[in-house]
C-alpha cells in the first residue's frame, strides 16, 4: 500500500474535523446525539480524547436515527464530501456497510486491518465516528427481551468478518459465513427498527451492548463539554451514565491497559 500512514495525532485531528461537521449537521437538522463511552470519558476527564484512544463513540435516540435515515435516503440531505454517513439502511453502490451499527466516515482516508480480520473481507473504511442507537425497554429496567437476538446477530456478523479460535467456534463461524455478514447486519437492523423509541420509555439500552440499561431521565437534559477545542453534547447526568457501564470511570486504568483499542492503521487516500 503506497499511501502515507497517519500518526495517532493525525487520526485524532481528522476525527475532530469530522465531529465538528457532524455536530453542525445535527444542529441544522434538529437531531439529538451525545458523546458516549470512551469519548464521553475523554471529554469529562481530559477535555478531549483519552490519550491512547483512536476513535469516537456517539449515542443517538432511535427516533433520531430514523430521522437521519429519512434525511439521507429520502430528502438527500447528507454530509459534504469527503464525509459519508453509513448504515445498513443507507444504500451505497460500491460497498455494503460492514458493521451492524451506523458510522460516519472520512472517505479521504482508508483503513488497513491487522491480525484477526479475515482475508478477502475487502471493505471501504476510513477514520470514523461510531453511532450507537438508544432504544426503549420494559419499565422493569431489565435488559430487553430482544437483547439475546441483538447479541446473536452481532456474533454471527463478527464471525463473517474476523478470524475465530477453537474448533467449536470455527464450526459456528462456518454456518454464519454461509449467509454472509450482510445477512446478519440486515437481521440486526430489522430488529433495531422494530424497537420501542426512547421517547416515552422509562429505561433505554444501546443495542450493541444490550445488557446495560440506563434511566431515560439521565438523558433528559444536555450540556456541551469541551472536546479538543470544540464543544460537543453530553448527557447532563453523564456521571450516572458512565458509572452504569464502567463503574469507577474516573480512575485511570493500569498503565499496561492504556493501549489503542483497534488493530488497524489509517492512511491517506
Amino acid at each position: 500500500m503506497n499511501k502515507r500512514k497517519l500518526a495517532l495525532g493525525e487520526i485524532k485531528k481528522r476525527s475532530v474535523d469530522l465531529l465538528a461537521v457532524f455536530d453542525e449537521y445535527c444542529i441544522e437538522n434538529d437531531l439529538t446525539y451525545w458523546m458516549s463511552y470512551g469519548t464521553l470519558i475523554g471529554a469529562a476527564r481530559h477535555a478531549g480524547f483519552i490519550p491512547w484512544d483512536d476513535d469516537v463513540d456517539l449515542m443517538m435516540p432511535l427516533e433520531d436515527y430514523k430521522r437521519l435515515l429519512y434525511l439521507v435516503n429520502v430528502e438527500g440531505v447528507s454530509l459534504p464530501a469527503p464525509y459519508r454517513i453509513a448504515s445498513t439502511s443507507i444504500p451505497y453502490p460500491s460497498s455494503p456497510h460492514h458493521i451492524w451499527f451506523p458510522k460516519v466516515y472520512d472517505t479521504s482516508t482508508c483503513c488497513k486491518w491487522g491480525g484477526g480480520f479475515r482475508k478477502g473481507a475487502d471493505l471501504e473504511m476510513g477514520v470514523w465516528l461510531d453511532i450507537f442507537p438508544l432504544v426503549g425497554t420494559e419499565a422493569t429496567g431489565t435488559p430487553s427481551s430482544s437483547a439475546e437476538k441483538f447479541e446473536k446477530y452481532q456474533r454471527k456478523a463478527e464471525s463473517c468478518l474476523f478470524d475465530v479460535e477453537g474448533k467449536r467456534n470455527a464450526l459456528r463461524a462456518l454456518t454464519a459465513r454461509l449467509w454472509g455478514y450482510e445477512h446478519w447486519n440486515q437481521a440486526y437492523e430489522n430488529l433495531l427498527l422494530q424497537q420501542r423509541e426512547m421517547t416515552g420509555s422509562e429505561f433505554v439500552f444501546d443495542t450493541t451492548y444490550p445488557k446495560v440499561v440506563y434511566k431515560t431521565e439521565w438523558f433528559e437534559d444536555t450540556l456541551r463539554l469541551p472536546f479538543e477545542g470544540i464543544e460537543l453534547p453530553a448527557p447532563a447526568r453523564f456521571d450516572e451514565v458512565l458509572s452504569a457501564y464502567y463503574g469507577d470511570w474516573r480512575t485511570l486504568p493500569p498503565e499496561k491497559e492504556r493501549v489503542v483499542a483497534h488493530a488497524c492503521d489509517f492512511y491517506e487516500v
